[in-house]
């Protein structure tokens, strides 16, 4: 995806029926509160944010204030690095 970071707006494509529509991206370049708003734009029920460092607890605490405030309604997580290199594989090998 080019847009790798969701800090764009962005489409949804080749969705599974099956599934709700997730979106995984990458932190850095814009605030969460951007990405999450532009995820929920292009249909996605649930935005997944890959951490690029071993973020501390209280770094992820401030980068996540704003959120409380804002106003988008999908379930919005972070996960680290490697569990998110593992999840990424995982999606695209069972798809």
């Amino acid at each position: 995806m080019e847009n790798s970071d969701g800090c764009k707006n962005f489409s949804l494509s080749n969705l599974n029926e099956e599934f709700p529509p997730m979106v995984m991206i990458s932190e850095g370049n814009c605030n969460i509160k951007q990405k999450a708003a532009n995820a929920e734009h292009a249909g996605a029920e649930m935005l997944i944010i890959i951490r690029m460092n071993e973020t501390s607890h209280t770094e992820l605490a401030e980068k996540t204030h704003d959120m409380v405030n804002m106003s988008v309604d999908i379930p919005t997580i972070t996960i680290s690095f490697q569990n998110g290199s593992k999840l990424s594989e995982l999606m695209r090998t069972k798809g």
